[in-house]
């Protein structure tokens, strides 16, 4: 996590299907703040599972629900045969529409500079 950088990961089976995540906070809350050797520990002792997931022909704003719903932050992303194809997040989102607004706003600037030099 620390070598890319990232705060979660999704724990798979063999056959790619997510069985559980692992986040910095689990890791904090479960190993750090107890005082547990991590090199006793395996990835399934501090996962949380079961894990919820997202279809990959969902809708963000279903997505969103269930992570609104679920308390989560961080959804892994399957394909039909439930194997894992990504992970979407509330930054991802909130990014998304940040930059949909942002086209938004400049739409209405834009109309608004056109209809003034056509309308003087």
């Amino acid at each position: 996590m620390r070598a890319l950088h990232v705060g979660s990961l999704v724990v798979i089976n063999d056959d790619r299907q997510p069985v559980g995540m692992i986040t910095d906070r689990d890791i904090c809350i479960e190993v750090v703040a107890l005082e547990k050797d991590p090199k006793g520990l395996k990835v399934e002792d501090v996962m949380s599972a079961p894990v919820c997931t997202a279809s990959a022909d969902e809708t963000v704003v279903d997505a969103l629900a269930r992570m609104r719903e679920q308390g989560i932050r961080r959804l892994p992303v399957v394909d039909k045969d439930d194997k894992l194809c990504g992970i979407v997040t509330a930054n991802n989102i909130v990014e998304e529409i940040s930059e949909q607004l942002d086209s938004i706003v400049r739409a209405i600037k834009s109309s608004k500079t056109r209809e003034q030099s056509v309308r003087p």
